[in-house]
Parts: C-alpha cells; structure tokens; sequence
C-alpha cells in the first residue's frame, strides 16, 4: 500500500475482500476491455494447436471463484467465458485480450476433453497459475493482499506481506482493440 506522501503504507490493511467488485486493472484510463461478443468471435477462429486430455489433466476448480479472482490479479488482459450448448455441453474459453492468443476447453463426456488454442499457450498458463494455487490449498481471495512499493513494484502475498507468492507484471500497453483491429462479431457460434 501506499500512504498519501508515496511512502509505504500498512500492508497488514492490504488483503482483498470478499468478493467486492472492483474496475478491472487496465494501462490507461482510456483502455476499454472487449465486448463478450467480441470475445466469441476471436475465440472461435481456427486452431494452431489442438489437442484431447485425459479427465485427470484437467483441473477441477478451473472456473471456481477463489481462482477467477486470483485469475484476474496475476493476469489481468485474460478473460474467461464459460458456454453451455443446447445440448448441455460445457465449453470453457479464455482469451488473452492483449495480444489475443485464445484457449478452448470442451469436456467430451466423462472420458476427456478437447482443447484448442491460438497463439502463446493461454492453457498451459492457466494450468500453471492453477497448480500454484492448488499448491496453496485453493486459498480464498481474502487470504491475498497486495503491497505497492513506491517504485511501482506490485508484490502479491498469501497471509503474510511475509509470503510473497509473486511480483506483479506491469499491464501491456492498450491492446490492439483500441486500434481497430479485432474482427467484427457476426454471431455467437
């Protein structure tokens, strides 16, 4: 935290709260996130890598609030977008708003799930965050808290200002929607 003068404030008054709604963090004031139906448009683009999993490589607690919220802390320019088909199919997609790399997870039955993604490999990062936090014991957001430091460094902690879980990358700069270039939707898929 930081006190008025940019000194360091008292991180023991720095967690999150439960489940408050806060803007999301964005570079600029100008930066607008995407619409979700813009989200459906560039996440259902062909696929650079397509791959099936068996149940027990895939996390359960993937879309569970405590790791949303930790989700959006650690990596802020993805989103997540939770389908059910008409069928009932579950489809899980994540999109990483800043250079727009995309992930899709669909369960197939009970026996495995399909995944395909574009660009930098959105779902083996989602995967790592989730193991750090099931490494944690699926802490809730509460257990989190944030010290700022005056030089701009973002240090994320578990319990304790103590127990650094990990330094904050700073936001990209305005993604590539503030310029015009993410397709126009023509329907949800």
């Amino acid at each position: 935290m930081l006190t008025g003068d940019g000194a360091a404030g008292a991180p023991q008054h720095g967690p999150f709260v439960d489940y408050a709604a806060f803007m999301a963090r964005r570079p600029t004031a100008e930066a607008v996130n995407p619409a979700v139906t813009e989200l459906f448009t560039i996440t259902r683009g062909p696929a650079e890598r397509n791959r099936s999993h068996h149940p027990a490589t895939i996390p359960d607690g993937l879309t569970a609030r405590p790791f949303q919220a930790l989700r959006t802390l650690v990596l802020p320019t993805v989103e997540h977008l939770g389908l059910t088909h008409d069928s009932g199919r579950h489809e899980h997609r994540w999109i990483d708003t800043h250079d727009h790399s995309w992930a899709r997870l669909t369960p197939q039955g009970v026996d495995h799930a399909d995944s395909a993604e574009h660009g930098h490999s959105l779902y083996a990062t989602m995967i790592e965050l989730h193991t750090q936090w099931e490494q944690h014991g699926r802490p809730e957001i509460t257990r989190y808290g944030l010290t700022v430091h005056p030089d701009g460094t973002h240090l994320l902690w578990l319990d304790t200002p103590e127990c650094i879980v990990r330094t904050l990358e700073p936001l990209p700069p305005v993604s590539a929607r503030s310029e015009g270039n993410i397709p126009e939707h023509r329907g949800i898929p």
